[in-house]
Parts: structure tokens; C-alpha cells; sequence
């Protein structure tokens, strides 16, 4: 499996996520929230954001349509998927 950091999002005219870059040890690009997810559900990667020192894992949910991306919760907004800088 691999491992993938979350630095950077890209969204759509109304604010939503639509793609995350995603970083592995051997691999840096784009990828669609569509894509993550199913990477997630198959067990291929697994995500996770750091901002201020924080580490949160990435999952995809809710079990069923529609789907998203989201943090752990950890008592703080910094890493969340919303608040990573828009390309």
C-alpha cells in the first residue's frame, strides 16, 4: 500500500474539492476526489494532510453515495482537507 500526503486542493466554481495533490516517496500529482476514493475503498493508498505539526488521516466517507474526503477529527481546522492553500 501506498502512503500519500495531501498538500494542495483544486475546486470548482461553487468551493467544492474536485482534486488533491497527492505526494508518495516516488510519485507527485494530481489526483480526483473520485480517484483518492477508490484508491482508499481498494486498499491501494492511503492519504493524510500535516499543517502546524498535526498529522490527520485522510478517509473516504460517508459507506455510501455520495462520497467524500475527510480528515480525522483531532480538535483542530488546520489540517482539514478545506482549509489547504487552492492551486
Amino acid at each position: 500500500m501506498i502512503t500519500k500526503q495531501i498538500t494542495k486542493v483544486r475546486r470548482d466554481s461553487d468551493g467544492d474539492i474536485t482534486d488533491v495533490f497527492a505526494s508518495s516517496a516516488r510519485h507527485k500529482d494530481w489526483e480526483s476526489i473520485s480517484y483518492a476514493i477508490r484508491a482508499i475503498e481498494l486498499r491501494l493508498a492511503t492519504y493524510f494532510v500535516v499543517e502546524d505539526g498535526t498529522r490527520a488521516e485522510v478517509y473516504a466517507l460517508p459507506r455510501e453515495n455520495p462520497r467524500y474526503l475527510t480528515t480525522s477529527p483531532d480538535g483542530t481546522t488546520s489540517n482539514n482537507l478545506d482549509c489547504l492553500p487552492s492551486a
